[in-house]
């Protein structure tokens, strides 16, 4: 790592986009709370404890807005005040009470129990999509495998027609794309505003059928969700849809191919696995830790914060680098190594406190079954010596992954 200050560190350029976690470990050793340029200028948090603090500290908003936004000139941020808008409506950037509301509405519908319900049809789908590939036991792990398996379980969930997989992609790509922040921040916006004004055409149209003739899948279970008298309004469905839609779309995705990435550098981990088949649960969780599919969580100071003695003045954006947290030597012995037994492994690759990943146990239950239908199949090699990342800081994710199996 060439010498510099931490605040000039650039975590927008494509060699840092392929690999941050070197400059992770300069910023954590020599200025763990710094102050850095990106989406605008923020605070940017590298230990363990001090993101697990923040991300539990109510000083801290979660209604931030789109950091995207931060870089754009003023005029044209006013052509994006409905993405803003819609963004700002979902648990994701909400705060106490409304958040606490939010999430005990949703949570009704999207239950650990019914989740877990979810495992028999994971499993089916997962060898559904390898069946066409048995016979030349050749893929390409991120779109014939990765990318359709949480699409299709999510708009199962939702009882959403087949036939619209496609354009919903391109959609929740859009959307997640531009709020994580890419490398040409106006272009990103335009598509994820067209796109997220078609999806609420969509899911109004969805929902109000649901309201004429409710079902069991998940957009009739948000319409129905009630808790004491109080329900959700057209508007908050289908904020929440938009967002549980795009979040299915990409955590297990790109857990999916980062896991696999991984096992390329660390070939004795997969002998590790295919030796102990007690290792699914945990090599889900290294996974998750290893390398992050979500890279950063946002926060804005609502007062004055103290974080690792340094002040964080009210209206300052703070940034909890969730994948340098999951790297901390602090935290994690050995933490870049994979360790597919590792114990006690307390990441925040979906995040921490109330604005916990409410889809992560679905993410885990996806990667689960993913992993270990994929991983046993007879001698798994990564056809690829490098790969392309997708630019952008918030969200990892490997575009293309060949791979093949068998003699």
């Amino acid at each position: 790592m060439p010498e510099a200050s931490v605040s000039e560190f650039d975590l927008m350029t494509p060699a840092v986009l392929d690999d941050p976690y070197p400059v992770y470990s300069a910023m954590r050793s020599q200025d763990p709370v710094c102050w850095n340029p990106i989406f605008g200028g923020a605070w940017l948090l590298t230990r363990h404890a001090d993101v697990v603090d923040a991300l539990k500290d109510r000083r801290l908003s979660a209604r931030r807005g789109v950091a995207s936004l931060v870089d754009l000139p003023d005029e044209v941020k006013a052509i994006f005040q409905q993405f803003e808008a819609f963004y700002t409506n979902t648990m994701l950037t909400q705060d106490a009470p409304q958040h606490t509301r939010l999430r005990a509405l949703v949570s009704k519908a999207f239950t650990p129990k019914t989740l877990e319900e979810l495992r028999p049809l994971v499993r089916r789908v997962v060898e559904e999509l390898l069946a066409p590939f048995r016979e030349t036991r050749r893929m390409d792990a991120i779109w014939d495998f990765a990318y359709p398996l949480p699409a299709i379980i999510i708009q199962e969930m939702m009882g959403l027609p087949w036939e619209d997989r496609d354009r919903l992609k391109v959609w929740a790509d859009d959307l997640a794309l531009f709020v994580g922040g890419g490398l040409d921040a106006k272009q990103m916006a335009e598509a994820g505003q067209r796109s997220m004004l078609d999806m609420a055409v969509y899911f109004r149209e969805h929902i109000a059928m649901r309201r004429r003739e409710p079902g069991d899948d998940l957009i009739s279970r948000l319409v129905k969700a009630t808790r004491e008298g109080d329900y959700l309004t057209d508007d908050e469905v289908w904020s929440q849809c938009l967002l549980l839609l795009t979040a299915g779309h990409q955590t297990t995705r790109d857990l999916i191919g980062n896991g696999l990435w991984a096992l390329k550098h660390h070939p004795e981990e997969l002998e590790r696995y295919l030796a102990d088949p007690g290792l699914r649960d945990t090599a889900t969780e290294e996974f998750l830790r290893y390398d992050s599919p979500v890279q950063m969580a946002g926060r804005i100071a609502a007062e004055p914060v103290e974080i690792g003695g340094r002040t964080i003045q009210p209206g300052q954006r703070v940034i909890a680098v969730l994948g340098a947290a999951n790297r901390d030597p602090q935290q994690f012995s050995e933490p870049d190594r994979l360790l597919l037994d590792r114990k006690d492994n307390k990441h925040v690759a979906f995040g921490s406190g109330v604005h916990l990943c409410l889809g992560g146990f679905l993410a885990r239950l996806e990667g689960q079954e993913a992993f270990d239908i994929l991983l046993r199949l007879p001698n798994l090699r990564i056809e690829a010596d490098t790969v392309e990342r997708a630019r952008n800081a918030t969200f990892r994710r490997i575009n293309s992954l060949p791979v093949s199996w068998g003699n």
